[in-house]
């Protein structure tokens, strides 16, 4: 999981900006892993029981090649298995 240029700075401030002004902690994690041992998903997984999240908000699209999927499998396994609340945003 990494995060993208300059557009992905910007919204991280910005998003951190506001949840200040209403005393919200927000945290952004970027992590490499061995696509051949572990998926995406189970990566998020793992850093949600690590670091203890009581709540995790994600989109629930990305690049998939089904446009008629309104739920990416990624955002899908989450909400599945996790162990906290999630927050889907589309």
């Amino acid at each position: 999981m990494k995060t993208g240029g300059e557009d992905d700075k910007k919204i991280r401030e910005e998003v951190s900006r506001r949840a200040s002004l209403k005393n919200i902690y927000v945290s952004y994690i970027s992590k490499e892993y061995d696509p051949e041992n572990s998926s995406v998903s189970n990566e998020i997984l793992r850093i949600i029981e690590e670091e203890g999240f009581d709540t995790v908000i994600i989109g629930a699209r990305g690049k998939t090649l089904r446009e008629d999927l309104t739920i990416g499998s990624t955002a899908l396994s989450i909400l599945i298995n996790a162990p906290v609340n999630i927050i889907l945003i589309r």
